[in-house]
């Protein structure tokens, strides 16, 4: 598997970004769409990005994924962003779509998710260290990284933090 052409911490960045500028909402399709959105203004010259709201390029595997031009099977290079959205605000919903990302091959994968304010204050870096066992123990995806951000849903003051994201791999999971 190729290494991402887009380093985690590029993600991470985007991610910050659109979380920072979310509405003030907890509407999962409201979310859904601001994150695509925000991710197709990053797409680069010759890429296009699918995701739901995206006009006719609708939501293809994942909730949002980016993929080189193609005529045909022969000239499909692949996918070079996986992104899935998740905002039912539990731990059960959050990994559920999650373990999609390690079965999807791309050249970058991107997880956000939210949890509820008292969930998330306890278990949000539990969900990271269950993703780098999972990561360990995957048949397929040992060598790959996913980018993982989770933030609070309901009560952002409940914490002191809004969101946390981390680069995992089957080794660890690495702040970003």
């Amino acid at each position: 598997m190729p290494k991402p052409n887009i380093p985690p911490a590029e993600l991470a960045t985007w991610v910050r970004d659109a979380w920072d500028t979310g509405p003030d909402t907890d509407e999962r399709t409201v979310w859904t769409q601001h994150f695509n959105d925000r991710l197709a203004i990053r797409v680069p010259s010759g890429i296009t990005a699918f995701g739901s709201g995206l006009g006719r390029n609708s939501q293809y595997l994942v909730d949002h994924c980016w993929s080189a031009p193609w005529t045909g099977m022969s000239s499909y290079s692949g996918l070079e962003l996986a992104a899935e959205f998740e905002w039912g605000g539990t731990r059960g919903a959050v990994e559920e779509d999650l373990i999609k990302l390690a079965d999807i091959r791309a050249k970058a994968r991107l997880f956000v998710g939210n949890l509820w304010g008292s969930e998330w204050c306890k278990t949000a870096q539990e969900i990271a260290d269950a993703t780098v066992a999972m990561l360990s123990k995957h048949d397929f995806a040992r060598d790959d990284t996913i980018v993982l951000a989770l933030g609070p849903k309901g009560k952002r003051a409940e914490c002191k933090e809004d969101i946390r994201v981390w680069a995992v791999t089957s080794n660890s999971a690495s702040s970003l």
